[in-house]
């Protein structure tokens, strides 16, 4: 007799990407022209530092700082000791980072014009917006502080290849790429961010808070929501964006705090919660993205790799600019530049003394200049950069999967059965195209994935008999073994779509594959039946569509129908489906317009890692067809 020994994993690992980087884009704001008389007037110091040490650590609130060692060079105004230390919020410890939307970006060595503050405890500060980097020997700048910032700032030191940025002209069709970054969107690590939602077709949702108090004069809330649309319609008329109201909603702190990694955007029209703070500045967008070490989360467009953006914010200043922005134009301006930056773009140019007239007209231009709300060259042709219209990349969705191992004595599983240690990759492309699917990589800490043409195979290592991760562990990011998988149009590359090994179990009767601790827990005994038995793997004996190795697989009970998703129900006044998900199990809507068994096509792919969230499938502003017919399935 052979004795049964149940190995169990020790290492369950945390998935890097699990651990959320709050990102509000460095330099993402809009500013006010001619401002910097004004900044330097209610400044407590002025003078030129440099950077002898750059140190980031985690408060005990969990929000990274970075404190910065500066030695002080010359004093433009006030009083100021010959070495200080600056702390501002933001930077990155390991994979954790955060960053405020004014965070302070300096590189040990190089020498910065800057404007101070203290705070209550007397500690110094300063912000990114108003840290400008100073030529060597000085040079016009440091003569601009020291005329007390009157006048036009003079133009920023080129940024030279290798030192934190490329000054190039990126030849797009005739219109000149931003002089602020490579790509035109903002980058940490040489890596620009966008969403992807847009290209499984779905809208991103925004959530909008108002104060009527603060908008310009003559705007009801009415009126600032129809703003609201009105600069996400402008993005969305030049690109594959489509957006969707979620409502009006109290934020009840500055939206930039907001780390919530569902997919929204948070635009708040006040600054109640004084999160713009440095004078002249108008508002400030942003957003939160992963850094993972391998794939481009966010896919690849043409020949350049994106992070996936998880959420945006705006927020718009309404104190110290509360009479300038009286303007319901320039409000509608300003919002359209912030919106921009919580879309992942970055600033045209920085120049104040911008040349190019493409540049210095465009919205995402540093400064408000006009009053003007359309999109201009420049713009239109950097969101169509990072979400084109008539080629959008493909699509696919993260999954959790339960894997059932047996030791070799038992025999062996059947082969080629999909939910048995083997599963179908689906992707979803708008314009149809063939794809074809890449491991970019894995781990093998309890077995080892492969590719089989459209499927992807588990092999695991030994007999392993473990528990299924929490929901609480897999949304946190633990996870057995994972995978990563991008699937290729030929163009464009798809977000990196995550496998994730969330549960191995054991199995003595391997004729059947489904785990002797599930089969014990619903049915009394491991012993398989015969099909329509109720106890074969392929049968249903609740009656709910789900067999039960797909029940094993989405962890509901074979035995009540009421455990497994809630049937759709469809709007057809919105063209949208709504439905409860079994967490982390994969969706897919398909329609036919005649009902033939060949005749249906993917349109949407979807999967929740947050709980209690229904998922949606919308076709608002598609072709609206003369019949057409919509199914939602789940599956392995």
């Amino acid at each position: 007799m052979k004795f049964f020994l149940r190995h169990a994993v020790s290492n369950v690992l945390r998935i890097p990407w699990a651990w959320i980087a709050m990102i509000s884009l460095t330099h993402a704001g809009c500013l006010e022209p001619d401002s910097d008389d004004e900044a330097f007037e209610r400044s407590l110091a002025v003078a030129k530092l440099q950077v002898e040490e750059r140190v980031s650590y985690e408060g005990e609130d969990g929000l990274v700082r970075t404190k910065y060692g500066l030695k002080l060079l010359k004093t433009y105004k006030g009083r100021i000791e010959s070495r200080i230390e600056v702390i501002t919020m933001g930077g990155s410890v390991g994979r954790v980072t955060h960053h405020g939307s004014e965070f302070l970006d300096l590189e040990v060595g190089k020498s910065y014009a800057m404007m101070l503050d203290q705070d209550a405890e007397g500690r110094w500060k300063a912000s990114g917006l108003r840290a400008m980097r100073a030529h060597e020997g000085c040079g016009k700048m440091c003569q601009f502080f020291k005329n007390g910032a009157q006048g036009k700032r003079p133009s920023p030191v080129a940024v030279q290849e290798g030192d934190g940025g490329i000054l190039v002209d990126q030849s797009n069709n005739g219109v000149p790429g931003s002089k602020v970054t490579v790509s035109g969107y903002t980058e940490t690590g040489g890596r620009p961010t966008r969403f992807t939602t847009g290209d499984g077709g779905q809208p991103i949702g925004y959530l909008v808070d108002v104060d009527p108090t603060k908008l310009p004069t003559g705007m009801d809330q009415a009126g600032a929501l129809a703003a609201v649309a009105e600069a996400l319609n402008s993005w969305a008329a030049a690109s594959s964006l489509k957006f969707r109201f979620d409502g009006v909603q109290s934020f009840g702190q500055g939206a930039n705090l907001i780390n919530v990694n569902d997919g929204r955007l948070r635009i708040q029209l006040h600054d109640n919660f004084a999160s713009v703070n440095t004078s002249g500045v108008l508002g400030i967008g942003g957003g939160g993205f992963l850094l993972p070490a391998t794939a481009f989360s966010g896919g690849i467009i043409g020949s350049t790799g994106f992070e996936e953006r998880l959420y945006g914010f705006v927020v718009m200043e309404s104190v110290t600019n509360a009479a300038l922005l009286q303007s319901a134009a320039k409000f509608k301006r300003v919002l359209t530049h912030e919106v921009g930056h919580a879309l992942g773009l970055a600033h045209s140019s920085e120049d104040p003394n911008e040349p190019e007239p493409l540049l210095k007209n465009a919205i995402m231009f540093f400064q408000s200049n006009t009053d003007a709300l359309a999109l201009g060259a420049y713009d239109i042709d950097r969101i169509q950069f990072g979400y084109p219209v008539s080629n959008t990349p493909p699509f696919g969705t993260n999954r959790a999967v339960s894997i059932v191992t047996t030791d070799p004595f038992y025999g062996t599983f059947p082969p080629g059965v999909l939910g048995l240690n083997r599963f179908q990759l689906r992707a979803y492309d708008r314009q149809g195209d063939p794809l074809a699917p890449v491991l970019v990589s894995s781990t093998s800490v309890a077995g080892t994935f492969s590719l089989n043409g459209m499927e992807l195979v588990y092999t695991p290592a030994d007999f392993f008999n473990t528990s299924r991760l929490s929901d609480a562990q897999i949304a946190e990011g633990f996870f057995y073994d994972h995978a990563l998988i991008q699937f290729s149009d030929g163009t464009h590359t798809s977000r990196a779509t995550r496998f994730t090994v969330v549960g191995l179990f054991a199995d003595e009767t391997p004729s059947d594959g489904l785990p002797d601790d599930w089969m014990i827990a619903h049915f009394g005994s491991n012993a398989t039946g015969a099909l329509a038995s109720g106890r074969h793997p392929n049968d249903d004996p609740d009656k709910d569509g789900l067999s039960n190795r797909l029940e094993f697989q989405l962890n509901t009970n074979p035995n009540n129908a009421a455990s497994g998703p809630v049937a759709p129900v469809y709007n057809a006044a919105t063209r949208r489906f709504t439905f409860t998900p079994v967490r982390f199990a994969p969706y897919w809507v398909e329609s036919s317009a005649t009902l033939e068994a060949n005749s249906w096509v993917p349109r949407r792919l979807a999967t929740t890692f947050q709980s209690g969230e229904n998922i949606s499938a919308d076709f608002a502003g598609e072709a609206l067809p003369q019949k057409e017919f919509y199914r939602v399935g789940t599956g392995f």
